[in-house]
């Protein structure tokens, strides 16, 4: 018994997008894909991957700025709670 039949296989998951190259004259088809795009399943980013090149990307959307504090210098003078 060989180890390749207690194995089983795990099915492919399908892209949720495709990549082309983009036309150009010279070649107007646009051909068979260059990649793929895989939402994550958690989250809200994505893996890109081109299987020729053997890269893979992660893109995230950005993440929301804080808030700006005042410069130290503009800032409010502290009072105290003493009456003059």
């Amino acid at each position: 018994m060989t180890t390749t039949e207690n194995t089983t296989a795990t099915p492919k998951r399908k892209a949720d997008l495709y990549i082309f190259r983009n036309r150009s004259i010279a070649t107007p088809e646009s051909g068979p894909p260059v990649g793929a795009v895989y939402f994550h399943k958690k989250g809200k980013g994505m893996s890109i991957v081109f299987p020729k090149s053997r890269e893979s990307f992660a893109a995230f959307p950005p993440k929301p700025k804080p808030e700006a504090q005042p410069p130290v210098d503009q800032a409010q003078p502290m009072t105290t709670g003493a009456a003059a």
